[in-house]
């Protein structure tokens, strides 16, 4: 439902003007925040896993973290939310989205 692309410099500097703790403890280049609605079961819980950990073993992404409640993900999104913060302390103002 929802997808987000966020490169290494915007979120040093999102979790910065945020003042947060990255999520991950190694810097990638590229950063993907992914939002799912839908069934809430467990076989939805696993095929969610499975493909993750597919695209884990091809090397199609470095690393993943999959919220496991409602305040993790908002932890999660909280430097994408910092994107009003970051533009007040930036000058000139940049803009970050990436359709």
């Amino acid at each position: 439902s929802s997808f987000e692309l966020m490169w290494d410099d915007f979120m040093l500097a999102a979790c910065d003007v945020a003042r947060l703790k990255p999520a991950f403890s190694t810097r990638y280049p590229v950063y993907a925040l992914v939002e799912t609605l839908g069934e809430a079961s467990d076989d939805a819980q696993r095929a969610l896993e499975e493909a993750l950990g597919d695209a884990l073993e091809a090397g199609t992404i470095d690393d993943v973290i999959v919220a496991q409640s409602l305040e993790q993900a908002k932890q999660l999104w909280a430097a994408r939310e910092s994107v009003g913060e970051l533009l007040a302390a930036a000058r000139p103002h940049a803009a970050f989205d990436v359709g």
